[in-house]
């Protein structure tokens, strides 16, 4: 299994949050830092925390995966850290789609 393929968090120091998922973890967050750090992340609840924070926050890895796996691990994490500190856009949309796609191509 590749370390890089995973979920992965942002944290600002009020406690809010973000939880996403790549096939290379590390680009990922030096893509979404690059973003945050030019004010030009397409996550306005991200952009905003991080600006309030003075670009204070920690990233880490949440967990390792396979590519077929990934996004259904992250949905459910999603699902599961469900919150109003969580500054993901479509927090509660991601599963309820993930399970339709999957019930199309399954059958």
């Amino acid at each position: 299994m590749d370390f890089e393929i995973g979920t992965y968090q942002i944290k600002f120091p009020d406690g809010t949050f973000y939880i996403g998922c790549s096939r290379q973890i590390t680009g990922r967050l030096c893509n979404h830092l690059r973003k945050l750090q030019k004010g030009k992340h397409s996550n306005r609840h991200l952009t905003a925390a991080y600006k309030k924070s003075g670009g204070n926050l920690t990233m880490s890895r949440i967990s390792q995966t396979d590519k077929y796996d990934l996004l259904f691990v992250e949905a459910n994490q999603i699902a599961a850290w469900n919150s109003p500190l969580m500054l993901n856009i479509s927090k509660n949309q991601q599963l309820p789609t993930l399970c339709r796609d999957l019930k199309k191509i399954l059958g």
